[in-house]
């Protein structure tokens, strides 16, 4: 429920930053490994009959609207759990443009409108980047790369922010909601190429750590609809 009030505050509110955050990622591997003990403690709980996770993940699938079905037979059927609804991971498309360098304009895949009234130049190539597990829009990487891109290159940048999705300490959950994301980022894309003609050649998707996953599945999920994929794809 706290999630759920968090994401509701943040689409009432939408944060977002104008400096790089300084701070490092020291705790990370500390939380993955608290993440996969917590998980192992609730798959035990479950053969003994005691119910520690929540309602929605005792299902063996779940559908989100246009996001389609996520099973927890498919991709990560060894960890056992599905992705968070949309409305708790609350994914923000942050536009960034040579008209808007510093602050985003929100792209929302749902509200075509949202894109036709942007800034984006469907004469320059877009590119999507997106952070890992604890990460934020404003990590300093990403930050950086998003300056440089639009100072140099003048090309379109979009900042897939997937913060609550990707909280620490939970990186089971995390890994899972990577594909949720990956759905997302596709589903914005092509509304993109319907309103603007931004054409898959001209799509680059960048992803750090689970950011990697999240462009992965962004490929996966576009091929899925329309067969098609990114003119590239850089993950690390």
């Amino acid at each position: 429920m706290l999630a759920i009030l968090v994401a509701a505050l943040l689409v009432a509110n939408p944060s977002f930053a104008t400096e790089p955050e300084l701070d490092g990622d020291s705790n990370i591997y500390g939380y993955v490994v608290a993440s996969l003990q917590e998980q192992k403690i609730e798959q035990l709980a479950e053969r003994m009959g005691v119910h520690l996770t929540p309602v929605i993940q005792r299902a063996n699938s779940v559908c989100y609207d246009e996001l389609g079905c996520f099973d927890k037979k498919g991709t990560f059927k060894h960890l056992k759990q599905l992705p968070e609804p949309p409305e708790t991971v609350n994914t923000q498309f942050l536009l960034y443009t040579k008209k808007n360098p510093t602050v985003p304009q929100f792209l929302d895949y749902k509200k075509p409108e949202t894109i036709i009234n942007s800034n984006i130049d469907p004469k320059m190539p877009l590119k999507v980047l997106t952070h890992g597990f604890g990460g934020t829009n404003n990590m300093t990487w990403l930050w950086e790369l998003k300056n440089a891109l639009v100072e140099m290159e003048g090309v379109n940048v979009i900042i897939i922010d997937w913060s609550l999705g990707a909280r620490a300490p939970y990186y089971v959950t995390a890994v899972v909601n990577s594909e949720l994301v990956g759905a997302q980022g596709a589903n914005l894309y092509y509304t993109i190429k319907e309103k603007l003609g931004i054409m898959e050649k001209d799509l680059h998707v960048i992803g750090y750590s689970l950011g990697a996953h999240v462009a992965g599945f962004f490929g996966k999920r576009m091929q899925q609809l329309r067969g098609t994929k990114p003119g590239r794809i850089t993950g690390n």
